[in-house]
């Protein structure tokens, strides 16, 4: 009865507010297998065997050439090939067989020579899988068969990462894929991304799944050699509101729902809120702020975020005032949750975005577009560098949440945030013994405020208009 009473309760609470809603009921986790090779780190006989479930055209693990995995080609190297020379593998060193044509000789040789002195890449783990060239390169694989029932009447998105280190032609690029399998073939393709040398990239595409058969995603390189690494797939929706002081668009991206048999708190969802606003002619930022709410505190449960990050059009690094939040019983407490700055800058959709105009802090997520428009983060992972304090959200807590503000005086009037966006890993459990079913509320919130000069002081301040308000239910029946 009580359950039923909740259920009843839930679809009213949901009924009388401007939410959109997920609601989950077959468990979906590690769609590209991740325990094996979104990070593309399996080790196979040889360097040019394709992680689990990947079809390859080419390419290899790390460094092509990197033989005894320490990260460079070098004269270690060049000697286990010396002593493997001629030999047919087995009984020679797999490998040292880089071509993979059954014979350690000259074809592996002018691989070392080409590599020599080059050191590995990676966004995540140890190596990304490199391939490419002049011509069409592609990774394939299948999204796991247990994970369609959740994916069915909802929004799949593929993404990756890659990276470049060399200049190509202007029509050279890459792009993410997916092919639906329903009674026939339907292709999604996502923008083909110009790569910058040396700067890892984020490419995405996404479609409606109605029913199907099985999913196909591909990583579709076109006259470029690259690293590829990360690669993911996740369920998203996303909201959107527009006024005359500006937008705010709130996304939710699940990258896993399983239930683990042993712990107490069982029931685990790993996702990614969103935030992304940006202002009207005339009008400016003042804060920001991402809420995870449980609605009706119902059966046993946790909320907690592990990672945070934020950007703005001027760079402002909101620290410490990036802090969790929880609420429980009425009582606030904060957690500071110290961020780690990437040393390369990453490179967001088809343009790059210097560090003069966002800190590239926190999860890495993609972006559909270049910084000032419409972003979707589709790719963000839990941080696993020691340096990135869990903010500890304890026991049974109604709310977790973020809330940035920014500038509200000002020299110029330039100084006040135009755009900005924001994102955190949620680590959502429960006991599934505990009730039927689990539901949150995700919402965002932006402040918009108008600018006036102050004569007599010569300052420019920022006085609050209006706040908007986004907002997506998530249900998990158990």
């Amino acid at each position: 009865m009580g359950t039923l009473l909740a259920a009843i309760i839930l679809g009213s609470l949901f009924a009388t507010m401007p939410v959109k809603a997920i609601i989950i009921s077959h468990e979906f986790y590690d769609p590209l297998d991740n325990r094996d090779s979104s990070s593309f780190e399996y080790i196979g006989s040889t360097t040019h065997e394709p992680p689990p479930g990947w079809s390859v055209t080419g390419g290899g693990r790390g460094v092509w050439g990197d033989i005894n995995d320490d990260g460079v080609v070098d004269i270690i190297d060049s000697t286990i090939l010396a002593t493997n020379w001629m030999q047919t593998v087995p009984p020679g060193d797999p490998r040292v067989d880089l071509n993979g044509d059954g014979i350690v000789g000259i074809g592996d040789a002018t691989i070392i020579g080409m590599n020599w002195l080059k050191t590995k890449k990676s966004l995540e783990g140890d190596y990304a899988w490199h391939l490419g060239g002049y011509g069409d390169w592609y990774m394939t694989r299948y999204v796991d068969s247990y994970c369609l029932s959740a994916c069915t009447s909802g929004c799949f998105v593929f993404s990756f990462w890659y990276l470049t280190d060399c200049s190509y032609d202007s029509d050279g690029g890459c792009r993410a894929e997916i092919a639906l399998y329903d009674g026939g073939i339907y292709t999604y393709e996502g923008v083909w991304t110009v790569p910058i040398a040396n700067n890892w990239t984020a490419v995405y595409v996404k479609c409606f799944v109605c029913s199907g058969e099985s999913i196909q995603v591909k990583v579709h390189l076109k006259n470029i050699r690259a690293w590829v690494d990360c690669a993911s797939g996740s369920i998203e929706e996303d909201v959107k509101k527009e006024d005359q002081y500006g937008s705010l668009a709130l996304g939710f991206n699940m990258f896993s729902y399983k239930i683990t048999t042993g712990p107490a708190l069982d029931g685990e969802v790993i996702a990614v809120p969103t935030l992304y606003a940006q202002v009207a002619s005339g009008y400016y930022i003042h804060w920001i702020e991402l809420k995870v709410t449980n609605p009706l505190n119902e059966g046993t449960f946790n909320l907690n975020i592990p990672y945070c990050q934020q950007g703005n059009d001027k760079g402002y690094e909101v620290d410490p005032s990036a802090v969790e939040q929880r609420q429980q019983n009425a009582v606030t407490a904060a957690g500071i949750i110290v961020p780690t700055v990437f040393t390369a800058v990453l490179t967001f959709g088809v343009g790059a975005i210097g560090g003069s105009s966002l800190m590239a802090v926190g999860s890495r997520f993609a972006a559909s577009t270049t910084f000032g428009m419409v972003i979707k983060f589709v790719l963000p992972f839990l941080a696993s560098d020691p340096d990135h304090k869990t903010a500890d959200g304890g026991g049974q807590v109604d709310a977790v949440w973020e809330h940035w503000s920014y500038p509200g005086i000002g020299v110029n009037e330039s100084d006040f945030a135009s755009s900005a966006n924001a994102a955190y890993d949620l680590h959502w459990t429960f006991d599934t013994d505990t009730n039927e079913f689990f539901a949150v509320i995700i919402e965002a919130k932006v402040c918009f405020g108008q600018p006036f000069y102050d004569s007599y002081n010569h300052w420019w301040w920022l006085t609050d208009l209006a706040t908007y308000t986004t907002q997506l239910s998530i249900t998990i029946w158990v």
